[in-house]
């Protein structure tokens, strides 16, 4: 019981509840006639800042987008030509941060063991977005990449590069056309999982057999807490970017020529 008090009397006391209550009494107290229509726009602002901040909203997003391909073991996984892994997971090296570190989630360590099982000869860095690091050097996103493979096993000589990149659709762009330069031809596709249904429709837009490789899921398990209930920024921020993820699905679904 001690549990349940502690833990509810802490969400209450999360910026985004305080927000929350904030809205709601000043819409309720713009109920006169000349008010209306403000009332009824805090009121709606109110309602979808609240679901989209419950954990049940952003998890029930992402378990649907990590659903589409179905998890294996990495040893049951056919072999290919080449593992391509997708940026997006690094931290930009700039002060205090003195050396390439995987941020969010987990994609390189996946397409590591990937290479040490024999699945491919190659792993290829997808990535651009270049800036400058704290020795003011131009870096990219694929270099990360490529330095943190390098610190926990990957042979440098293994490793291939595509920078040009900014977006998924550039990924698969720029990646397809490495690809078909050196004849490769089947790729085992690395990202994570709820990024994955965009990622692997992009790359077959662009010719390219895959096998998909979801890694990282963020939701793991169907158990419901009481918490759930209860709005947090964390939450919010999974569910953006879950509708993130379904809006540029459904975009290059109807305009794919784009």
């Amino acid at each position: 019981m001690f549990y349940v008090l502690e833990k509810t009397v802490q969400q209450f006391f999360r910026p985004i509840v305080w927000v929350l209550l904030l809205l709601a009494w000043y819409a309720w107290r713009q109920r006169g006639p000349s008010s209306r229509k403000s009332a009824w726009a805090l009121y709606t602002a109110t309602v979808v800042l609240f679901l989209s901040a419950l954990p049940i909203t952003g998890d029930s997003l992402f378990r649907f987008l990590e659903g589409h391909y179905t998890a294996r073991a990495l040893r049951e996984v056919p072999p290919a030509d080449a593992i391509v892994v997708l940026g997006g997971s690094t931290g930009q090296t700039s002060f205090p941060r003195l050396q390439a570190e995987e941020m969010y989630g987990s994609r390189l360590l996946p397409a590591a063991r990937l290479l040490r099982l024999k699945k491919a000869n190659w792993i290829v860095v997808s990535g651009g977005s270049p800036y400058r690091d704290s020795l003011g050097q131009t870096r990219t996103d694929a270099d990360d990449m490529k330095e943190i493979l390098i610190d926990i096993g990957v042979p440098a000589a293994a490793i291939l590069s595509q920078s040009l990149s900014r977006t998924t659709q550039e990924d698969a762009k720029y990646t397809a056309r490495l690809l078909k330069d050196r004849g490769i031809k089947k790729v085992i596709l690395v990202t994570s999982a709820f990024h994955m249904p965009r990622a692997a429709m992009m790359f077959r837009k662009f010719n390219v057999e895959i096998t998909s490789v979801p890694a990282g899921h963020e939701v793991v398990g169907h158990s419901f807490s009481f918490l759930d209930l209860f709005p947090t920024e964390e939450s919010l921020y999974r569910t953006s970017r879950g509708v993130k993820e379904v809006l540029g699905y459904m975009y290059f679904s109807l305009f794919p020529g784009v």
